[in-house]
């Protein structure tokens, strides 16, 4: 159905779930509980300025080669969000439905926005495909959303707070929830963000090949991490949750990946695509002859509850 119209951290609010989960119940088993306050989160321009269509070529990518969110941690935030079944989700950046979609079951219904016109076209029929039929999309800026105040269970955003307008975003998402309810900031490392040396050499590769260069941060621009934004929007509780959980990747996934980011998509890359993939399935093959590579991926949510 179609609509026609990382984080930081504070000592004080951040992981009562986890500590919830030390003291006994499912969480203790499938969360990983570690502090952050050694280890603050980064800070990102509040106010980013992305061309509206960077992805604009990666939605089949995107579909197929992104990593969902492990079930565990979805489980998690619904518990952690006192999901009733019967509300109304807002995913807000929604690309091609990855968070919609798996939690689409939870809700009677699911609006799903992106700006970007084939992430949208991609999910709906993503969405047709599974036979999820209580969703529907919108294409539109997320900073243009208008919805009645108090009529949204929870609004999630995954891996894409950071290009947004953040405290435009958050104040709009504390109005639109009603007391108690949440707003929920969802992410993963990226495959090139880790720490094993086929990640390094991936990254490295892409960079070489690359035609248009990665879209810079504003180093001037005022920062704040993701935390701060939804405490100084009036948000209470803002607390993060972690899952570690070990992924294998094809050589396949590797290729399909970059293409689905903005920096090593195939028109970032111009006329060297099939240069870059010749030399990055040699190399990766060259590392492992079965073609497997394998890290251990850090997801996470980070939920604010308004007051």
């Amino acid at each position: 159905m179609r609509d026609a119209t990382r984080p930081g951290h504070r000592a004080d609010v951040l992981f009562a779930v986890l500590r919830r989960g030390r003291e006994g119940g499912q969480l203790r088993q499938t969360l990983d509980v570690s502090s952050r306050e050694d280890r603050p989160g980064p800070s990102w321009p509040v106010r980013p300025d992305f061309a509206p269509d960077l992805f604009r070529g990666t939605a089949r990518h995107y579909l197929r080669h992104r990593p969902t969110c492990p079930r565990p941690l979805i489980d998690a935030l619904l518990a952690d969000a006192h999901v009733t079944g019967a509300g109304r989700l807002l995913d807000l950046a929604c690309g091609t439905g990855q968070v919609a979609l798996e939690m689409a079951a939870h809700f009677a219904t699911v609006l799903a926005v992106d700006q970007e016109p084939e992430m949208v076209d991609v999910g709906e029929e993503e969405a047709l495909r599974r036979g999820i039929t209580n969703v529907t999309w919108r294409v539109a800026r997320a900073e243009d959303v208008r919805e009645p105040p108090g009529s949204v269970e929870v609004v999630t955003i995954g891996n894409a707070f950071h290009r947004l307008d953040q405290p435009l975003v958050a104040r709009m998402a504390l109005d639109w929830l009603p007391a108690g309810r949440c707003l929920v900031v969802m992410g993963s490392d990226g495959l090139v963000s880790g720490g094993e040396p086929w990640q390094a050499m991936a990254l490295d590769i892409v960079r070489r090949w690359a035609e248009r260069p990665t879209p810079a941060v504003e180093r001037d621009a005022p920062h704040l991490t993701h935390e701060e934004v939804l405490l100084a929007a009036g948000f209470e509780d803002v607390h993060e949750v972690e899952f570690s959980a070990p992924h294998v990747w094809s050589v396949d996934d590797v290729v399909g990946h970059l293409y689905s980011t903005s920096f090593g998509s195939k028109r970032a890359l111009g006329g060297n695509v099939e240069a870059f993939e010749a030399e990055l399935r040699r190399a990766l093959l060259d590392l492992d002859p079965g073609g497997v590579s394998t890290e251990t991926m850090q997801h996470f949510y980070l939920l604010g509850r308004r007051p």
